[in-house]
This record gives structure tokens, C-alpha cells and sequence, in this order.
């Protein structure tokens, strides 16, 4: 015997999308909810990418180019292996991508210079001497790198932004969610 299909009527059809909505809102909440609260591992977790993010930047500043753009790259690096950390997504977060972005932009400008005097023949033999003067000197090496330092951070702060914006608007959504399902429950 065949089975007979059933249709769901509109006010049926209704019901079960506000139903999934309210399951999909409460697995949200409770996802931000059970992230853990340890900042210093999501700062790592920041610091990690925003490293990463710098070598790509020290690479392409190593060719020559002007790199700056990169930190819009190492921004999202950060943020990206801040939320793999599981730890909580809010303002904190902001800061922790920050710092890790003011840390990591000089780190980049500092692995193309020395990418790029590995990259000359006759200066590859004194290479370890380059990266002592360089620690040594680094507030030298910063003075003559200030604007690739500038530029750089000038795209971090649009990529902070980014981030910024993306924080807030997460956690108007979750504040949303939570004062619906809140107002359906007392209904």
C-alpha cells in the first residue's frame, strides 16, 4: 500500500520555520555562551596569525613592493586564528587582534629587510651579521622603515575596523536573539 503524503498547510509551514528559528537562535547563543573566557590564549591565538600574516607581509616587502596593504591580510590572519581559539568574541577580541597587529607589523617590515639582503649573493655569507646589526639597531632600522611603518598600520587600523564592526554587529544580533526568544517565552 502506498503511504499517503501529507502537506503542511500555510499556518503549519509557519509554525515549523518559526520553530527552526528559535532552535537555530538558541544553538547560537548557547555556542557564544560555552567559549571559553581565556584571553591570554586567544591573544596567542592572535599573535600566531597576525605572525603569519607578517611573513607574508616580510615576503612581499622583501621583493620590493610596497607591503602596506598586507595589513589588511594580517588583521584577518589575527582575527581568523583568534576565533579558531574558541574563546569568547567581543570587545576583548578587538584588542587582542590590535596588539598583535602593532606587534606584528614591524616584525614584517623587519623579515623583508633581512629576506632581502639574504637575496643578494654577496651579502647572503654575511647574512647573521645583518640580523645582529639590525636587533642591535632596531630603533635605526625603525627610523629608516617609519613610513612602511605608517602605511602598514594605516591598513591594519581598516582592517581593525573591519573587525570592529563585524564584534558589534555579532553581538547586536546575539542580544536580539536573545530578547525574542525571551518575549516568546513570557508569551
Amino acid at each position: 500500500m502506498a503511504e499517503e503524503i501529507k502537506y503542511l498547510t500555510p499556518l503549519e509551514q509557519e509554525e515549523a520555520k518559526a520553530k527552526e528559528e528559535r532552535y537555530y537562535m538558541k544553538k547560537c547563543i548557547e555556542e557564544e555562551k560555552s567559549r571559553s573566557s581565556n584571553y591570554f590564549f586567544g591573544f596567542w591565538g592572535a599573535f600566531s596569525g597576525a605572525l603569519f600574516g607578517a611573513i607574508a607581509y616580510g615576503c612581499i616587502r622583501s621583493a620590493g613592493w610596497i607591503a602596506a596593504i598586507m595589513g589588511l591580510f594580517v588583521v584577518f590572519m589575527a582575527s581568523k586564528a583568534y576565533d579558531a581559539t574558541k574563546v569568547k568574541r567581543n570587545m576583548y577580541k578587538l584588542y587582542c587582534v590590535v596588539i598583535a597587529c602593532i606587534i606584528a607589523i614591524p616584525v614584517g617590515e623587519f623579515l623583508g629587510s633581512i629576506i632581502y639582503v639574504m637575496g643578494d649573493e654577496e651579502t647572503v655569507m654575511h647574512t647573521s651579521k645583518y640580523v645582529t646589526y639590525y636587533i642591535k639597531n632596531f630603533g635605526l632600522f625603525m627610523k629608516y622603515n617609519f613610513g612602511n611603518l605608517i602605511l602598514g598600520y594605516v591598513f591594519t587600523a581598516i582592517g581593525g575596523y573591519g573587525v570592529f564592526k563585524k564584534i558589534k554587529d555579532n553581538t547586536d544580533k546575539l542580544k536580539t536573539m536573545e530578547e525574542e526568544l525571551k518575549a516568546e517565552e513570557e508569551s
